[in-house]
């Protein structure tokens, strides 16, 4: 199995990346799990958004340190990636598909302006790269078509039209960045907080030590007010 990498300093590969955007994916659902997202969605998102690094352009700048000429962007050449014949078995729609084609193609807003037939030429480099490519996450929807599928993704489009429909794409794309910044940074996204009533509870108590009418101010009692909720 040969190894792509996903960043240079310090050096990681795609699948250690997304390995660490999916276990802060189930940290913030485990924490969360009320926010308005079609998580299933997103987690594909995770497992999709940086296959495109795995083209010789993007390699070669990580191992060089020097961007190579004609390098199309890897969140572009992460869409033929997308099982969307999965999907549709699955039962997802047009419009929910589409909303993942949308945030792995611009979790980074890098599209500058190539043909479809560079793109596509492109992508069957990538194709013979992608038979030495192992990640056990993808294995059950592995899949690397020819082009990029125009029902779903067309270069500088957006959904602005609906705003349902925009909505769910800011969801999904924003959770994205903020899980892609988190594994980036090697921190957790999201703290689960237990901690937070006994240490107002500590610190009043230690304010009115010195001033027995120490009180929290108005917006501090609403948020504790909400956080019990």
């Amino acid at each position: 199995m040969k190894k792509y990498l996903a960043k240079s300093n310090p050096k990681e590969t795609i699948q250690e990346h997304t390995d660490n955007l999916l276990k802060n994916y189930q940290l913030i659902k485990e924490i969360y799990p009320k926010i308005n997202v079609k998580w299933d969605l997103l987690k594909y998102a995770c497992i999709y958004h940086d296959l495109g690094k795995m083209n010789d352009k993007f390699q070669m700048k990580l191992e060089r340190g020097v961007k190579i000429k004609g390098e199309i962007p890897h969140n572009i050449l992460s869409l033929p990636f997308i099982n969307y014949e999965y999907l549709e078995d699955e039962g997802y729609s047009e419009q929910e598909i589409s909303l993942l084609f949308h945030a792995v193609a611009y979790h980074h807003d890098r599209v500058d302006d190539f043909s479809e037939e560079e793109i596509e030429e492109e992508i069957k480099l990538i194709q013979k790269l992608f038979e030495e490519f192992y990640y056990p996450p993808l294995e059950k929807f592995r899949f690397l078509d020819e082009m990029i599928e125009s029902d779903f993704f067309m270069i500088n489009d957006r959904i602005y039209e609906d705003e349902k429909e925009f909505y769910e794409y800011v969801m999904l794309k924003g959770l994205l960045n903020r899980l892609d910044y988190a594994a980036s940074g090697y921190i957790d996204v999201e703290i689960q907080n237990d901690f937070l009533e006994n240490s107002m509870g500590d610190l009043i108590k230690k304010w009115q030590e010195n001033d027995k009418k120490a009180e929290w101010n108005e917006l501090q009692k609403f948020m504790k007010k909400k956080h019990k909720k």
